[in-house]
C-alpha cells in the first residue's frame, strides 16, 4: 500500500511539474463548449462542473444582468494529497477564452467569499468559516458564482471556467491551469412577477403570509392561533409596551398575536422578526410579517429589547390604520 501511495504521489507531482501542454505553458485547453456544454473541467487532482445548466440571466434591482449559479469542485485523489484552488476566471469559450465581467459573492456575515469553496465536510453556518480555497483528499464543495453584466448585449452564449490549482503538500510542484466546467446561457426570458398586492393600505413583509394565511381555513387553526404570544400579555411579547409603558403600543395590547424570531451570527444582530396576526381596530384579522434586518453588532440585550419595542410600535400602527 505504501508503494502505491508513493507511486500516486509521484504521478500527481509529475503532472503538476510537466503541465498539460507541449509548449510548457502549464495550460490545458478544454473541449469545444458548443458541442459539449456540460463537459467538466479536469486536472490531475481536481474536477469541476456547473451544478445545473443552462444558467438563466436575471435583471437585478441594481439594474445589472446577473448569472447566479454554482460550481462543484472535487478533489479526486484517494491519497493524502491536498489541492488548493489558486484562481478561477470566468471566460467566453466562443471568444478565444477571454475573461468576461467580474464576480462578487458575500457571505451572510459580510465576508467576501468570491472564488472560495463551501466544503461539505464543514458544519453549515454560511459564515466565513464555511469557505476555503483548500480541498482535502476526496473532499468536494460548492463555489457560488454571481457574474454581472451591464446589459443583455454583453451576456455571452456560453461560459467556461479557467481554474488554476496547486498541490501545497508536494515540494517543487508548480500551479497548473485548465479550462472546463462549461455551461450554456439560456436565451429564455425569466418570468417577471407583477405586484402581489394592489391598492392602498397594504403592508407585506417578505411574503410570509403564504405560509400562515391558509391555516385560517383549517380545523387546527384555533389551537394554532392560541399558541401565539400576545402583545403586552404573554410569551415573548409579554413585556412589549408594558414594561416600560409605551403610549404608541398601548392601544394594540392584546390585539397582536405574533411569533418572534431572532438571528445573531458571530455577534452580528442579523434579523428580528414578528410574524402572525393582528386583530385590527376595524375588526378585521390581518396576517402579517415584520422583518428588521442587518441591525449591527449586538452589544447588550437592551439593544434587542429596543428592536422589539420598535416592532411593537409598527405593529400598533398597523393595528390603528386597519
Amino acid at each position: 500500500m505504501k508503494k502505491l501511495l508513493l507511486l500516486a504521489a509521484f504521478i500527481v507531482l509529475a503532472a503538476a511539474l510537466a503541465g498539460g501542454c507541449e509548449d510548457g505553458s502549464n495550460s490545458i485547453e478544454g473541449d469545444n463548449p458548443v458541442t459539449k456544454v456540460e463537459n467538466p473541467g479536469d486536472l490531475t487532482a481536481l474536477s469541476w462542473s456547473v451544478v445545473a445548466t443552462p444558467v438563466y440571466p436575471v435583471t437585478g434591482s441594481d439594474g445589472l444582468i446577473h448569472l447566479a449559479y454554482e460550481i462543484q469542485f472535487t478533489n479526486v485523489t484517494g491519497s493524502a494529497i491536498t489541492v488548493r484552488i489558486d484562481s478561477v476566471e470566468v471566460v467566453d469559450p466562443t471568444n478565444d477564452n477571454s475573461v468576461i465581467s467580474s464576480v462578487n459573492v458575500i457571505a451572510l456575515d459580510g465576508t467576501n467569499i468570491t472564488y472560495k469553496v463551501r466544503n461539505y465536510d464543514v458544519p453549515v453556518t454560511f459564515g466565513a468559516n464555511n469557505y476555503s480555497d483548500i480541498l482535502g483528499p476526496g473532499q468536494f464543495g460548492i463555489m457560488y458564482m454571481d457574474v454581472t453584466f451591464a446589459s443583455e448585449a454583453d451576456v455571452p452564449q456560453f461560459l467556461g471556467h479557467r481554474v488554476t490549482s496547486s498541490l501545497p503538500d508536494i515540494a517543487g510542484s508548480q500551479p497548473i491551469t485548465a479550462i472546463g466546467g462549461y455551461t450554456e446561457v439560456s436565451v429564455r426570458k425569466p418570468i417577471v412577477l407583477g405586484p402581489p398586492l394592489k391598492g392602498d393600505r397594504w403592508v407585506d413583509g417578505d411574503g410570509c403570509c403564504t405560509i400562515i394565511g391558509p391555516h385560517r381555513n383549517r380545523d387546527v387553526f384555533i389551537p394554532y392561533f392560541d399558541s401565539y404570544p400576545i402583545l403586552g400579555v404573554d410569551g415573548s411579547l409579554a413585556a412589549v409596551g408594558v414594561d416600560p409603558p409605551n403610549p404608541v403600543i398601548e392601544p394594540a395590547i392584546g390585539s397582536v398575536f405574533a411569533k418572534t424570531g431572532t438571528t445573531v451570527l458571530d455577534g452580528f444582530f442579523k434579523a428580528q422578526v414578528f410574524a402572525g396576526y393582528i386583530d385590527a381596530k376595524s375588526g378585521r384579522r390581518l396576517a402579517y410579517g415584520l422583518y428588521v434586518n442587518d441591525i449591527g453588532q449586538l452589544q447588550s440585550i437592551a439593544e434587542a429589547i429596543a428592536v422589539f419595542t420598535d416592532e411593537g410600535e409598527i405593529s400598533a400602527i398597523i393595528y390603528d390604520l386597519n
